[in-house]
């Protein structure tokens, strides 16, 4: 009776610790704002004294993940406050935009834009804009530079950052 008392609470013991590490993941969920339109417009302004970079990728867009690494690597050298603007549909949040952020340990800011009314804010962002992503805002002071193609590397966005 001791043994199987002894191994019962062995078992448990193990199980217990086994989902206290699990507790661990809930603790660093990955917080991922809906935003509508207007609630994006306050983030399109400049903050302090470094640029801020505004990009409109999804997690379906095949360029957009090709230059993502870029956007992270200009935050993480202190070049520049980087907002990633998902325009996945809203329903895909929960089942691939915070999986993609987690999996991809992304620090930067992001937001969902939960707004159906896309003819009206696209040429807000930008008159010429078509609404292709990968798209890119950066602002500095008073300056605006809006790029509707792919980074086809680092050095190209990082320059472009630096000279504004």
């Amino acid at each position: 009776m001791m043994k199987f008392l002894l191994t019962f609470f062995g078992v448990l013991l193990c199980f217990s610790c086994k989902q206290a590490g699990g507790m661990e993941v809930e603790k660093n969920q990955v917080l991922v704002e809906k935003y509508s339109f207007s609630e994006l417009e306050s983030l399109l302004v400049p903050t302090g004294h470094k640029p801020k970079v505004v990009n409109f990728w999804a997690t379906w867009c095949t360029p957009c993940l090709e230059e993502l690494p870029y956007f992270l690597k200009l935050e993480e050298k202190g070049l520049a406050d980087v907002v990633l603007v998902s325009l996945d549909i809203p329903s895909m949040l929960d089942s691939h935009v915070v999986p993609f952020i987690e999996k991809n340990k992304i620090k930067s800011q992001v937001v969902l834009l939960d707004d159906p009314y896309s003819n009206l804010w696209i040429p807000k962002i930008n008159k010429n804009w078509s609404g292709a992503i990968p798209a890119s805002l950066i602002i500095a002071n008073d300056t605006n530079v809006f790029v509707s193609k792919p980074f086809p590397e680092y050095k190209p966005l990082a320059e472009l950052v630096k000279n504004l």
